[in-house]
Parts: structure tokens; sequence; C-alpha cells
């Protein structure tokens, strides 16, 4: 089958949400990863689809209306210095586990796109540690999300 078409810059990943595939693709290149649960699966799926030559395509002119947690923007003087997305202290568990999952997977190909999950693993902690309710507890949950994800520990956690 061809790849994707797209014009301009294709996107490395995209989120599932909104996404139409083509059957062919899961035929070709198989479902997405259960043991990865909740985070990161359209990622992993958009890497592995582009591991084998694929293309992700984007229309920029389409509108989804979904959120991402809580979002909540912080100024100062008007001016926006960030936004949080309030996820609970299970979901940043799942975020960590399984970024760190694809960082091990594909680090080799995608050096670029896995460092720049790294910064946004940080920059996404200091937030949570800044000005997120729970943050103990969230950055709690991250720490064990890495420690799991570089002992391979998958799948839905019953006590998360």
């Amino acid at each position: 089958m061809p790849p994707f078409l797209c014009r301009g810059n294709a996107p490395e990943v995209a989120r599932t949400s909104g996404s139409l595939m083509p059957m062919w693709a899961f035929e070709e290149c198989g479902w997405f990863r259960e043991e990865l649960f909740i985070d990161q699966v359209d990622f992993e799926y958009c890497l592995r689809l582009r591991a084998r030559g694929y293309q992700i395509a984007e229309c920029e002119g389409a509108t989804l209306l979904h959120t991402l947690g809580a979002p909540k923007i912080y100024s100062l003087f008007g001016r926006r210095l960030f936004g949080t997305t309030n996820h609970s202290a299970a979901r940043r568990y799942y975020l960590a586990r399984n970024r760190i999952w694809l960082l091990k997977k594909y680090w080799g190909l995608y050096p670029y796109w896995c460092a720049a999950a790294c910064i946004a693993t940080l920059k996404e902690s200091l937030r949570i540690l800044l000005v997120e309710d729970g943050r103990w507890s969230k950055l709690g949950r991250t720490a064990l999300g890495v420690r799991d994800g570089l002992l391979g520990r998958m799948g839905k956690r019953v006590e998360i």
C-alpha cells in the first residue's frame, strides 16, 4: 500500500482522538499495544508506522472538541507563561512509564523525538511542582512510572 499522503512536513506522531486509519494499516502493522494501557498508545503506533516507511498525515483545518485532562493556563501581567493538563497521579504514572518504554524501544530510530519526550517529562514535572494540586502524589507516581518503565513492568496496575 502507498504511504499516507501529505503535503509539507508530516508530523512525527499524532493523537488517535479523531484519527482516521485505513484497515490495511492494522493488517500490515498490527494493532495498538495493550500493555501500554492508556497513554502513549497512539504515539507508539505512529512511530511503528513511520518505522515501516509510512507518514502521518494531518488535516490542519480540522477541529476536534477534545481536552486533555483539566487544562489550565498560567499568565503573568497578561502574558501566557505555560499551561498544565492537571492529570491525576495515576495518569502521571502511565505517562511516565510508557514514555520510558517508548524511549527504550525507539531511541535508535527517533533520537530527536525521544529527546523531546524527555524534555517534555521534565517540564511537566516542574510545572506540577510549581502549580498543581496533589503535586507530591503526582511526582511520586511519575517516579514510580519511570522505575517500572525501566524495569519493563507493563499493563494495568491495580494498586494505582
